[in-house]
């Protein structure tokens, strides 16, 4: 979405048996609260060496920004729980997921967070059913924890 990752391939999946996963009710097959984030990633080449050395900083970061968000929602007292927090390789985006049981107005977080980090915000609801599929992953609950195609 709008930049690059940098990711590892955990399954491969004919067109049709992804194009007939993309089509389950309301996208929820695959852990996605909306159909249209269900898309496939177009794979540009095999990741450097420099770019691999680069996780651990970037996972510690990661780990830095989910507290902050997680006191951010706190103080506003916000009905949600932030679970996992995650940057786009080249930082053009930072997503934080979160389960809440309704709808919230957090467009002050989303300001209070951009004031913060200078990048694209984007807070993702995550279905607690699909955390333990993803085993507790949140990214991996939004990425898609489906089953293996057969």
């Amino acid at each position: 979405d709008r930049g690059e990752d940098l990711g590892v391939v955990a399954a491969r999946y004919t067109a049709e048996h992804f194009c007939a996963e993309r089509q389950a009710p309301s996208g929820r097959g695959r852990g996605f609260a909306y159909h249209q984030q269900n898309e496939a990633k177009r794979i540009l080449r095999l990741a450097t060496e420099q770019e691999l050395s680069l996780l651990p900083e970037k996972h510690v970061e990661e780990a830095r920004v989910l507290k902050v968000c997680r006191e951010k929602a706190e103080h506003r007292s916000l009905p949600m729980k932030v679970i996992d927090a995650e940057y786009q390789f080249d930082r053009n985006k930072l997503t934080f997921f979160f389960e809440a049981d309704r709808r919230i107005d957090f467009r002050e977080l989303v300001r209070d967070l951009f004031a913060l980090y200078k990048t694209r915000i984007w807070l993702q609801q995550v279905d607690a059913s699909f955390l333990d599929e993803a085993g507790g992953s949140a990214a991996g609950a939004a990425a898609g924890a489906a089953t293996p195609p057969p």
